[in-house]
């Protein structure tokens, strides 16, 4: 079917020069604000585990190693903040490429159509620069492969392949689950999962072609990496060992998670759903006018911005825009459902599922609640509504879709100077942030503000003085800054629990990495140092710091307001 509209008459062509100039801009204003601010645990966290790739023993991620050979050892905290705006922008386009490709070949949407929904899905990406860190992480290689990973998929699905597309977007399926694998290996057996169930249904009989093009894929990704098949054994035994050691999250946490969901959408809000679905509904049985149910919608529509303070304020409020625009997405296709040109193909309803499934597919297996890291895959849900959109057919859908895009603009601008300027991740608003760290001689190229910058020249200057002879490092999250402020080395990468609860992550660590040859210095948290269950782990593998250690001095920690302690082996 050819979706006939006048781009002009109905506004696509001016809403695109707008919705491009501001995703243009909110690129801009990304990469105008990524030299400011230090952040002590996650970023720090990241950049410890790309300076020291091979001293990630304990860690159920080699996100280290990805970091630091896909920015070709450049792994600077802004270095790290730099490449993930590019790797994502690049993951981006390629994604919505591919998918505005397989909307023109097969739903025959036109080329201003194809535009604005490319633009619109490149928006939607940067939410994920709402109140999380700015670097390269695990999280950051999921969304990215994810994308390469979809888009292969779509691109697969489209009407008239080239052979050479055939095979590279089945080479980039391998690549992509490899590093999948490795950064986040529950998003690898999901993904690749689907991608089987996929091959069966569409493509069975190209079965062995593809599973070829893929082993070549991975292989390649094996090399780049790795180097050699025996770096490649040792780490991925490595790795295997700390997924099989440590449990790291249960799916009655994720329960609980779609029962505030649930609670917090709301009986009543529920209700007036239900009865906007009848309403549709009964207007487009009875041929009524459309236009004001169309109206009544919009409206719906923009009551999501209650939501434009993000994750900042609530970790849900992204999850429940994305989900708002696809609850009124669902009214939309009720309204102007046409048997016509609604087609209920295979494929249709494949991609349209895998589009949805895949946010909560990639938050599995990670300890953050369910509603907050499938809100980092917000972009899904997004080229999902586009595509159910545009099987309507519809001039009146398009135009909804228009309003849509512009109501993303303003949502994501929004959470982005709420969630990265004004609050970001465990920090003070960025406009503060104007002095360099100068003294640190490594991160000169990130501005603090005065406060700040008088806090981690505290918090070094002690660890140089009391760790003089630059012992190997262990440090509680909230510390691991000074270690790469100070260039000092860790003693393993690690992200140490302090809460006692949560002991046991702590004793798989130590009874992996620690020998009695290397003893470190200490700067952790008054609950490690005080918490007699976390005592007993650290002694019963060589680190008893009641007895052998010296307590140097210590540091008042205003964010987690609890102080952390610097403790040397007695011996030294």
């Amino acid at each position: 079917m050819e979706n006939s509209i006048n781009p002009q008459s109905h506004g696509i062509r001016w809403a695109n020069g707008v919705l491009f100039a501001g995703l243009c801009f909110l690129i801009f204003f990304i990469a105008s604000q990524l030299q400011k601010g230090f952040e002590l645990s996650d970023e720090s966290y990241y950049v410890l585990a790309s300076q020291y790739p091979n001293s990630s023993k304990a860690l159920n991620s080699l996100f280290g190693l990805v970091n630091s050979k896909f920015t070709f050892g450049c792994t600077q905290l802004l270095a790290l903040r730099i490449f993930k705006l590019i790797y994502q922008s690049l993951s981006l386009i390629i994604f919505s490429l591919a998918f505005t490709r397989f909307l023109k070949t097969n739903n025959k949407v036109n080329t201003q159509q194809q535009l604005l929904i490319f633009i619109t899905c490149c928006l939607s990406g940067f939410i994920n620069y709402d109140y999380l860190p700015m670097a390269l992480s695990y999280n950051s290689w999921s969304f990215n492969f994810s994308l390469i990973f979809l888009a292969a998929i779509v691109y697969l699905s489209s009407v008239k392949i080239t052979a050479t597309g055939f095979w590279l977007a089945s080479a980039s399926v391998g690549f992509s689950l490899f590093v999948l694998a490795y950064v986040k290996t529950p998003n690898a057996l999901i993904s690749g999962f689907l991608f089987l169930v996929y091959v069966i249904i569409f493509h069975f009989k190209n079965l062995v072609k593809i599973s070829l093009a893929a082993l070549a894929g991975a292989v390649l990704c094996l090399f780049l990496l790795f180097g050699n098949i025996h770096a490649f054994t040792e780490k991925t035994s490595e790795l295997y060992i700390n997924l099989t050691t440590v449990k790291h999250t249960s799916f009655g946490a994720y329960g609980k998670d779609l029962t505030d969901l649930i609670q917090f959408f709301g009986a009543k809000q529920f209700c007036i759903y239900l009865l906007l679905l009848l309403a549709m509904y009964l207007i487009r049985k009875k041929n009524k006018n459309l236009w004001p149910a169309i109206l009544v919608i919009g409206l719906h529509a923009m009551q999501g911005l209650q939501f434009i303070m993000g994750n900042s304020n609530n970790i849900i409020n992204d999850f429940m825009f994305g989900f708002w625009l696809l609850i009124n997405a669902l009214l939309l296709v009720v309204l102007l459902y046409n048997k016509n040109t609604f087609i209920f193909a295979k494929q249709n309803i494949f991609i349209t599922s895998l589009l949805l499934i895949m946010p909560i597919g990639m938050a599995l297996g990670t300890s953050n609640p369910l509603v907050y890291t499938t809100s980092h895959y917000f972009m899904f849900l997004v080229a999902a509504m586009c595509y159910v959109i545009t099987q309507l057919g519809n001039n009146k859908a398009w135009i909804y879709l228009t309003f849509t895009s512009a109501l993303l603009l303003v949502f994501v601008t929004g959470v982005v100077y709420q969630g990265m300027y004004k609050t970001p991740y465990r920090q003070t608003a960025l406009s503060e942030k104007t002095i360099p760290l100068s003294f640190t001689g490594f991160h000169t190229s990130i501005h603090e503000d005065s406060a700040r910058l008088v806090f981690l020249q505290e918090m070094v200057s002690k660890l140089k003085k009391y760790n003089a002879a630059g012992n190997p490092v262990l440090a509680s999250p909230p510390c691991l800054g000074a270690i790469t402020l100070a260039k000092m080395q860790p003693l393993e990468v690690v992200w140490l629990a302090d809460n006692e609860n949560d002991v046991a992550v702590n004793e798989a660590f130590l009874k992996q990495v620690n020998n009695q040859k290397t003893i470190p210095f200490l700067l952790i948290s008054g609950r490690i140092k005080n918490s007699e269950i976390q005592y007993q782990v650290f002694k019963k593998y060589g680190l008893d710091f009641k007895n052998n250690s010296v307590l140097r001095d210590s540091i008042y920690l205003s964010d987690n307001k609890e102080y952390a302690y610097y403790l040397s082996n007695i011996a030294r």
